[in-house]
């Protein structure tokens, strides 16, 4: 749902959102569930001010039941250096709500309520320190990954993590909601995770194929780029090498024989042609010829 505009960046609310707040102000908390909308909203646009900062451009924050996601027209998974930088604002920016909230205490109305908004927003920063996609550990972590490993490989790795997370939430809700209802909001904690970070497992290929295709614009506008060189069988697969493709790097990928020998190179846009023309099943053998 479509809220408005903040700071020229789109604001909008998943449908599911408005279930708390509904309870809230059924049960009379709409303070409460006010303060806990406005420390995700902050936390958000810390995320979007680094962003902005580092060149990238807002597209919009949507709100969700267990915080929010702050979007960007590029993809941050492809600038590891970048996507870390931008992931670990939105802690700090909770930490530095939480300074402020503890310099004003006098301004609360109630020490109760003084309490509750520290319980939120420490519990925002841990909650988003989980090594789990979509949240800001998961981000990091996967940051840290690319930059090692390459994109696709660092994904596949990011989203492992998120599922073991998903699945403690899950085990962990299960477990506790002989003793108290709550827990159904672990379990919907759990579900979040899977099929978000089962959806950005999804989206990675192809957005490293768009990035890859765009990188000799890149090359061209700055005149050089680092290389990697990889070596890999006669028999390896296009698609396979995806995998080991880090950003901001140019490839050279020399291709092996049977005993070892290399018997000849290609380089990654020969590669990229070759999947869009031939599919991600083509062997670099025929490369070669």
């Amino acid at each position: 749902m479509y809220l408005g505009r903040v700071m020229g960046v789109n604001l909008r609310v998943h449908y599911l959102f408005l279930l708390p707040l509904l309870v809230w102000a059924a049960t009379g908390h709409l303070l409460p569930g006010t303060m806990a909308f406005l420390s995700v909203v902050v936390h958000e646009f810390g995320h979007l001010t680094v962003a902005k900062q580092l060149g990238f451009t807002p597209k919009e924050v949507q709100l969700l039941p267990f915080g929010g996601v702050a979007s960007l027209q590029e993809n941050l998974g492809l600038d590891p250096a970048a996507e870390m930088r931008i992931a670990l604002a939105g802690p700090w920016t909770s930490l530095l709500l939480i300074g402020a909230g503890v310099l004003l205490r006098s301004l609360f109305p109630t020490q109760a309520l003084f309490d509750l908004f520290l319980q939120m927003n420490i519990t925002l920063v841990l909650f988003n320190l989980l090594p789990a996609l979509p949240l800001d550990g998961g981000r990091i972590y996967r940051a840290y990954l690319v930059a090692e490993q390459g994109f696709k490989a660092g994904t596949i790795r990011a989203v492992r993590a998120s599922r073991v997370c998903s699945l403690v939430f899950f085990l962990v809700g299960v477990t506790l909601m002989l003793a108290s209802p709550l827990a159904l909001n672990l379990v919907i904690i759990a579900g979040f995770l899977y099929f978000s970070s089962r959806r950005i497992l999804a989206e990675s290929s192809l957005q490293l194929l768009a990035y890859l295709s765009s990188k000799q614009r890149e090359l061209a506008k700055s005149g050089t780029m680092a290389t990697a060189i990889l070596a890999v069988a006669f028999d390896c697969e296009a698609g396979d090498l995806l995998e080991y493709f880090v950003p901001k790097k140019y490839h050279l990928i020399y291709v092996l024989g049977a005993a070892g020998q290399v018997v000849g190179m290609v380089s990654e846009e020969q590669v990229l042609q070759a999947i869009f023309e031939q599919g991600l099943g083509v062997r670099l053998e025929r490369l070669l010829k």
